[in-house]
């Protein structure tokens, strides 16, 4: 029979038919041990023979518990019997032993202990001991069947151990992956308090000793990272995940838990942090840079476009039809770099800027669009259709910018001899879209779409359009900076949303627009 298997379905006391279910099992190992003079006072069949072959492996003494089980797990278990007479353990609580044999060393059983309520007085130091063959299919050390399951949750091949400790010990048990985790040697070495205290890095360990002397606070497993010096000196960064067992009552008994060296994971991560903050240094830098030399810029293009055109008013017929051209071309050149310097400051004050969200009603937004655009869409005869628009959290000049440059762009980029049409359309985006740009699962985002019958593009360039300065067609095609679908980006990003392109050469374009339907907390500042 599998004692295990029979044992796991008991969810409290096992009844008396069960216990001599187990006595008569042969992999079943049954004593009644007297904790308080040390002696074992019955054994069954199995558990004589399991003595006798720690018997032999020991020189052959009258055997004893502390044969079966060493001196660290024997000293174990009168914590364990402290657990069952003080704090209540019930009959499905189990711990796990390594049990001495004379053929592979050691073999792994679970233990399952209850008292004797016994007639003679003063004897309630009594206990029925069950050891029951631990049949798991995974071969890893543990302690408890809770630190197996914790153990099994996080296991991997290195740096990594399992440890637990009862509340009525002040010794923390622990594996051989957690001795070698620390780098110690001697694996019977008492690991209690102080050791642990003198293990984890001082600027760590008030945090890690008040989240000790808590535990009883939390429900759940919870993990957390500290540093810690092994014993021979070397500097690591480990997590933690630990778990808090509980008797019936709701009483904290014990915690188990797992220590995994994150040592290499924690430098690529500061690592990473420490690029990122540059980066943000640096895109601050750049954009007070923008903000700072297009700022400066706008002083003396004025004073070149005033001097240009007094030149060409004073001066035009004596210059001639050749000096006539250069005159046209230098203004030609002095308004796209007007243009360019307008969209610098723009992209910069999207990023500088300190305004709060509002209530936004993005149909108020296309209505003046529509009227900043009225002559272009007049000349261009362009049809502009638009679902109902919803309202938003957003900043209502980032709403009207980021409608104005994409509908002005369809209006730029159409086929010739075609009048643009403009269709916007509202959904809500499903969950593969939002996975797919790494948006939160539990916001909710409107989806808007600009679709346009232009000439479209490649679908190599869906990503090059969203950066700065980046154009597809030449200045002579197509008037621009070429900065405005680079601050589309940044407005959608300011309001934590995405915007992407779809598009086919000849086909038309079609620009998509998620933003969140409210801000977390509304009242966020960018």
């Amino acid at each position: 029979m599998n004692g295990r298997s029979s044992l796991e379905s008991v969810a409290g006391m096992p009844t008396e038919e069960q216990l001599k279910e187990y006595a008569l099992a042969s992999e079943i190992l049954i004593a009644v041990f007297d904790a308080g003079t040390g002696r074992v006072v019955y054994g069954n069949s199995s558990f004589n023979q399991a003595l006798q072959n720690a018997v032999e492996i020991t020189n052959g003494h009258q055997p004893t518990l502390i044969d079966l089980l060493g001196e660290s797990q024997y000293h174990r278990l009168l914590d364990q019997i402290k657990g069952v007479t003080y704090f209540g353990f019930t009959g499905n609580e189990f711990e796990s032993y390594d049990l001495k044999n004379n053929h592979s060393g050691t073999a792994n059983y679970q233990l399952f202990i209850t008292e004797v309520k016994s007639v003679i007085k003063d004897a309630a130091m009594i206990y029925n001991l069950v050891f029951v063959p631990d049949n798991s299919v995974t071969n890893v050390p543990y302690t408890s069947t809770e630190a197996r399951d914790l153990l099994r949750e996080q296991f991997c091949k290195s740096g990594f151990g399992a440890f637990e400790k009862s509340f009525s010990s002040n010794s923390i048990w622990c594996t051989e992956g957690f001795y070698q985790l620390i780098e110690e040697s001697d694996s019977d070495v008492t690991v209690d308090e102080a050791y642990v205290k003198r293990l984890i890095h001082p600027d760590d360990w008030p945090r890690v000793y008040e989240a000790y002397r808590n535990f009883d606070l939390f429900t759940d497993a919870f993990k957390l990272s500290f540093n810690i010096i092994t014993i021979k000196g070397n500097f690591k960064t480990v997590e933690a995940n630990i778990r808090v067992i509980k008797n019936s009552a709701g009483n904290p008994i014990r915690f188990v838990g797992t220590l995994r060296d994150i040592t290499a994971q924690y430098l690529i991560e500061k690592n990473l942090e420490i690029k990122i903050e540059q980066l943000h240094l640096s895109n601050k830098e750049l954009e007070e840079f923008a903000y700072i030399a297009s700022h400066d810029m706008q002083e003396p293009l004025r004073k070149i476009s005033i001097f240009i055109s007094r030149l060409s008013q004073k001066y035009k017929d004596l210059l001639g039809e050749e000096g006539a051209l250069y005159i046209d071309r230098i203004t030609a050149s002095s308004e796209n770099l007007r243009i360019l310097i307008n969209d610098l400051l723009e992209f910069s004050r999207i990023s500088q800027a300190q305004l709060p969200f509002e209530k936004v009603d993005l149909n108020q937004v296309l209505r003046l669009v529509r009227s900043d655009l009225e002559i272009n869409i007049e000349e261009t005869h362009t049809i502009l259709q638009s679902d109902p628009l919803p309202v938003i959290d957003a900043i209502p000049s980032q709403m009207k910018q980021l409608f104005l440059n994409i509908v002005s762009n369809a209006i730029k980029f159409k086929k010739q001899d075609c009048a643009p049409l403009i269709k916007i359309n509202v959904s809500n985006p499903d969950q593969t879209e939002l996975l797919t740009h790494h948006l939160p699962l539990d916001v909710q985002y409107v989806k808007i779409v600009f679709a346009d019958n232009g000439i479209g593009f490649e679908e190599a360039y869906v990503q090059k359009i969203f950066q700065v300065f980046q154009r597809l067609h030449g200045r002579s095609e197509y008037p621009g900076s070429g900065i405005g679908l680079a601050i589309c980006k940044k407005i959608s990003e300011r309001h934590k949303g995405v915007i992407y392109a779809e598009a086919k050469p000849m086909a038309g374009a079609r620009f998509i627009s998620i933003l969140p339907v409210g801000q977390r907390p509304k009242t966020e500042m960018i």
